[in-house]
Parts: C-alpha cells; sequence; structure tokens
C-alpha cells in the first residue's frame, strides 16, 4: 500500500492525472476507507467532475477531507445551502483542528480550520447570507492572517476591517478581532482612520436569512475573540497527511523516480524524508515569528491599499500602493489596483498607461482587463481594444473578461447587436459576473431599450449589491423615463457605496435640479468641486445653477475657471454669453455667442438667435 501511495502522490504533484486515477482505483480495491475515498475525490476534483464528487463523499462525511471536498463540489455547482449545511453538521470536528504548518518542503492534504471558515465563508455568500459569511471570513483570518482572499471578500462586501488587528508583528493565533470596534460594519464611507463601524446591513442580508450558530462554536461566544476549541483531531494523524516535500537543492536526478521497492516512514530518497506531516516537528513560535516579521508589514500596506480602494478612497489607495517597494509596486496584482484607480478617478489616460504595463508583464493575464478594455472605449480606441479582445480570446475563450473585451470592442464600432451577444456570452460563462450584466445594461440605453436595460442592471445588482455602476444606470434609465423620485433613490444609492465619485454627485444634483430643489442641488455640485476642482462638468453645472439663483458674480467666478479648464467646449461660452447678456456686458456677450459658434456650428441656429434677441434688446456697443 505504501508503494500505491507513493505513486500516487507522484503523479498528483506532476499533475499526472490519469495515473492518478488508475492508481487510486488500485488504493480503493485494496482497502476502500474513508481515506481512500478522500484520495479518489481530490482526483475527480482535479478532473473537473464535481457531481461525481458529492457522490463519492457523500457517505464518508465523517472524514474531514470528504467533507471539505463534497462542501467545496457544492459550492462549484452552486448547491450553496447544501454545502453550508453539511459543513455546519460537521463544524465541531473541523473546528477542532489546529493551523497546518506549511512551508517550502512540509504540506498536507488536510484542510485546517481556515481552510474550512473561507469555504463556509463562500457558501453563505453564494446563499445571500452576508453577515455570517463575513464571521466566517473573519474568523478564517483570526486562524491565518495570510488567507489573502478572505481578507478580499471582506472589503468588496463593504465590510469595515481593522487592518492593524489583522497582520501584527509577532502574531500568535487567532489575532484579535478583525472588524472595527468588535462589530461588523457594513458600508465602507468611513474615513481610513475610523474607528466606528457603520452596522447598516445590505439588503441582501435580509431576504431568506438563516440564522447560523457559527459564534457559539468560540469559547466566550464573541465574534474574533475567544478561541478556537482546542485538541487535536486524530483525524490529522491519517496516512492521507502529505509526505514531506522538498525543494530541488540537494537532489539528484531520477532520485525520486526509484519507486522499485516499498519506502517506510522516516526512509530518504535522494535526502528527503518521507515522514508523514503529523510525525514532523512543526516550527517553532519563534521561528514563524521570524519568518513572519518580515511578511506582515508587506501585507498590511498591500491591505491597507486594497481596503481604501473597496471605500472607494481613491488617492489614500493610491499612496499606499505608490508607496510599496519597487518589485511589488510593478507586480501585476498591484498594477492592476492601481489602474483601477486612475479608472474610477476618470483619469483614463494614466489608466491606460498603467494597464498597458499590466499587459507587458502578463500578457495572458483576463483578470481586470474588462476595466482596461471600458478604458479604452472612453479613449475611443478601437484598434487597440480589437487587438486586446483576440489576445485575451487566444489566451482564454472560456474567460468572461475575454468577451466583456470583446463586447466593448464592437459598441465602439458602433455594433450593438454583435456586443451585446458578447455580454451575454459572458454572462453564461459566468452568471455571478455582475460586470458583464451592467455593460449589457448601458448598450440597451444606447439603443433606447430601456426594459431590457433596467432588466441587465437588476441583474447585476443581483450578483452584487454594491455594484454602484448598476444603480447608477437604473438611475439613468428612470431619469429617461421621467421618474425622477426613482432616478434620485437609485443615484443616492450608487453615492452611498462610493461616496467620492464626482458623476454620482453631480446626477444627484441634476435630479434635485429637475425637481426645481436649486439650494440642494448647489450644494450637490459644490460638494462635486470640492471633491475634484478640476473637474469641468461640475462647474459647468455649478455655474448654470448659479445663474437661475441669479448669483452672477459667482457665476462669473465659476466660468473663468471653466475657460481654463474646457476652453474649447462651446456650451461654456454659449452659457457665458447668456451672463453677460444677464449683467448687460452686451459687446462681452457676442464675443463669446461668437465663439461658441466658431466651435460648435452645428447649434448655429441657438446662438444666432441669441445674438438677434441680443440686438433687439438694443445697441451692442460698448
Amino acid at each position: 500500500m505504501n508503494q500505491l501511495a507513493a505513486s500516487f502522490w507522484h503523479a498528483i504533484d506532476y499533475n499526472l492525472i490519469p495515473t492518478a486515477a488508475f492508481t487510486v482505483e488500485r488504493m480503493l480495491a485494496i482497502d476502500p476507507s474513508s481515506e481512500n475515498v478522500h484520495l479518489h475525490a481530490l482526483v475527480l476534483d482535479r478532473q473537473g467532475r464535481h457531481k461525481a464528487v458529492l457522490m463519492a463523499t457523500k457517505t464518508h462525511l465523517s472524514h474531514i477531507g470528504c467533507l471539505y471536498l463534497y462542501a467545496e463540489s457544492c459550492l462549484k455547482l452552486q448547491k450553496h445551502a447544501d454545502g453550508a449545511r453539511v459543513l455546519e453538521a460537521g463544524k465541531k470536528t473541523w473546528l477542532n483542528g489546529t493551523y497546518t504548518a506549511h512551508s517550502a518542503t512540509q504540506r498536507s492534504v488536510i484542510p485546517d480550520p481556515s481552510a474550512f471558515l473561507v469555504l463556509l465563508g463562500k457558501l453563505y455568500q453564494g446563499a445571500g447570507n452576508i453577515t455570517v459569511a463575513a464571521e466566517a471570513y473573519a474568523m478564517a483570518l483570526s486562524q491565518n492572517p495570510f488567507v489573502w482572499e478572505a481578507f478580499e471578500r471582506l472589503t468588496e462586501m463593504g465590510i469595515n476591517v481593522n487592518v492593524a488587528n489583522i497582520f501584527k508583528p509577532g502574531y500568535q493565533y487567532p489575532v484579535e478581532d478583525p472588524f472595527q470596534g468588535g462589530k461588523l460594519g457594513f458600508g465602507g464611507n468611513n474615513s481610513a482612520g475610523s474607528n466606528n463601524s457603520v452596522n447598516t446591513n445590505p439588503s441582501a442580508s435580509s431576504t431568506g436569512q438563516q440564522q447560523s450558530n457559527l459564534t457559539t462554536t468560540f469559547q466566550g461566544g464573541s465574534l474574533g475573540k475567544g478561541k478556537f476549541l482546542g485538541g487535536k483531531s486524530s483525524l490529522y494523524d491519517t496516512p492521507t497527511s502529505r509526505p514531506k516535500r522538498v525543494g530541488f537543492a540537494g537532489s539528484t536526478l531520477g532520485a525520486g523516480l526509484n519507486i522499485a521497492n516499498t519506502l517506510p516512514s522516516g526512509q530518504t530518497i535522494g535526502g528527503a524524508s518521507t515522514a508523514s506531516n503529523s510525525s514532523s516537528a512543526p516550527p517553532s513560535s519563534a521561528s514563524s515569528a521570524t519568518h513572519s516579521s518580515a511578511t506582515l508589514p508587506l501585507y498590511t500596506k498591500i491591505a491597507r491599499g486594497v481596503l481604501a480602494f473597496s471605500r472607494y478612497e481613491l488617492q489614500t489607495a493610491l499612496k499606499h500602493f505608490l508607496d510599496l517597494p519597487s518589485i511589488h509596486r510593478d507586480s501585476a496584482y498591484v498594477l492592476a489596483k492601481i489602474g483601477r484607480i486612475y479608472f474610477e478617478q476618470v483619469n483614463y489616460a494614466e489608466a491606460e498607461r498603467t494597464f498597458a504595463r499590466l499587459r507587458e508583464l502578463d500578457r495572458t493575464r483576463v483578470a481586470d482587463m474588462e476595466v482596461y478594455s471600458t478604458t479604452l472605449w472612453h479613449l475611443q480606441k478601437d484598434l487597440e481594444l480589437a487587438y486586446l479582445s483576440r489576445d485575451l480570446l487566444d489566451s482564454d475563450r472560456s474567460s468572461p473578461q475575454a468577451w466583456c473585451v470583446l463586447g466593448n470592442s464592437f459598441s465602439v464600432q458602433r455594433e450593438p447587436e454583435l456586443a451585446l451577444r458578447c455580454f451575454k456570452r459572458a454572462t453564461a460563462l459566468d452568471p455571478q459576473f455582475a460586470y458583464a450584466y451592467t455593460l449589457s445594461g448601458h448598450e440597451h440605453v444606447t439603443s433606447e431599450a430601456l426594459e431590457q436595460a433596467q432588466d441587465a442592471f437588476r441583474m447585476a445588482l443581483r450578483c452584487d449589491s454594491r455594484h454602484y455602476n448598476a444603480w447608477y444606470g437604473l438611475g439613468m434609465v428612470s431619469m429617461k423615463l421621467g421618474d425622477f423620485e426613482r432616478a434620485e433613490f437609485h443615484f443616492k444609492s450608487a453615492l452611498a457605496i462610493n461616496s467620492n465619485n464626482v458623476v454620482l454627485v453631480c446626477c444627484v444634483g441634476m435630479i434635485l435640479e429637475r425637481q426645481n430643489m436649486l439650494q440642494q442641488a448647489l450644494a450637490m455640485y459644490t460638494r462635486a468641486t470640492t471633491l475634484q476642482p478640476q473637474s469641468a462638468l461640475s462647474r459647468y453645472k455649478k455655474a448654470r445653477i448659479l445663474m437661475q439663483l441669479q448669483r452672477f458674480n459667482e457665476a462669473l467666478v465659476e466660468f473663468d475657471l471653466l475657460q481654463t479648464l474646457a476652453p474649447d467646449e462651446a456650451s461654456v461660452h454659449f452659457l457665458l454669453g447668456q451672463l453677460y447678456k444677464a449683467v448687460n456686458k452686451k459687446p462681452l456677450a457676442v464675443k463669446h455667442y461668437t465663439i461658441a459658434l466658431n466651435l460648435d456650428p452645428k447649434g448655429s441656429h441657438l446662438v444666432r438667435e441669441a445674438i438677434e434677441n441680443l440686438s433687439m434688446d438694443g445697441s451692442v456697443d460698448a
């Protein structure tokens, strides 16, 4: 049996899946134990046969490895409630485990509590139970702060996370409560240094929510402040624990191929011990602290940037990322974040440059390329979009991002039907990909198919309730339909997620203006100019409403700035002509009307009419 086990792990380690499948069948025939069922399920999982994993493991859920693979297959098959149910039923077993000390030479195939907690969080999140999902991710971080996806998911859900409590120098498991002030905070509109959490649960967590006993499994019953139940499960001592692995240093070519004889525990191959994890002494706490002391500050810096970005505190996030050492600042992950920050700041030129650097580093990367394609769409760079879509489809035709890029390519070429087919293909590949639904919605808006646009935006929000672009899209549709009250609700919902977005602030101002709430609209436009002083859009709207309120001197100040920001914008000069007419400076009014006429001949009838009306009012001489 040891011979077969050695052959199995050799095949698994080098991705020789048919060999592993054949070998594990022999092992099962000799000994149909839960341990061998687990190894069989591991092969089925590598083959992508998730339904087969369910069938193989469903009668062996008392084995911790089988339990994990069963729940993981439930996640992949979107059977979220079933997966969460079996994990909850077996949590006394897997919570009794200890953190598995991994190293470059030592691994275990048996998951530890942090891995189970991440999986439990994903299942609850898929089922729409956001609160319990967040609790699970938080406890995963308390077990192992280096489980990055747990941290990322918390930030993406809008949770207020205290980074300092997660990545602490000289940490001992578990770390302190990663939430702000020990509470589960949703929203993320607080300042970066705030210790107060926003305790308003999102709508997604209020529907179909199941009462969880997760917090009662910790001593003291307090989330993040108790310790896991002590003791080591006997399941961690099974023969399925991975043998100790070594790197290339000190080994000889072919040493690992000598499997003619059985290898009892402790025997070496090419200088490597085959002793199992359970018999290996874990690294000392002092050694762990030494190794983590260099890693924790790096993780802390990146985590602060990610957290600030999730709150749309863009300048803060950018500063954290740019302050990283160059070897990490120029990595694909960080460059993608920086590119997205520039995109959110409507700095499309800088976003394009950053994404281009990312592509030089990794031309096959598909993650975040949908944002890059939208950047190119805004810049109307159809040729670059075509090249990007071709490269990504060659790299991975099964990625939803690649089809979004192709859809944007067709959109910029004004081929809405082809664009919509591509976005539909993206959602077929990943039904939870909110961005593709949003792009579909905007394409429908362009085609004036407003009902289909609403459906697309709502689907995006079903996938991600914090996808503010979908809220914005619904607001635009409602505004086109003349339903200003509903439009205001949608725009304010988007603004609650991304409070620093100038476009959203202006949209709320527009709705208030349409409802003749001029003072409130002016307050929103003033807020927009404060957030982004170089935004010509917000200054234009502020100047226009100041004119409506007959605050002409203040409007002139805004127009002085506007002429610097947008000197070739015809509408600015036309409105400035109107303003000079109102203050009885007719020569200046004629001057700016003429500039507007030269800049936009298509609007000549409006400008000529304004000049004629000015002449009818009296002489235009100085």
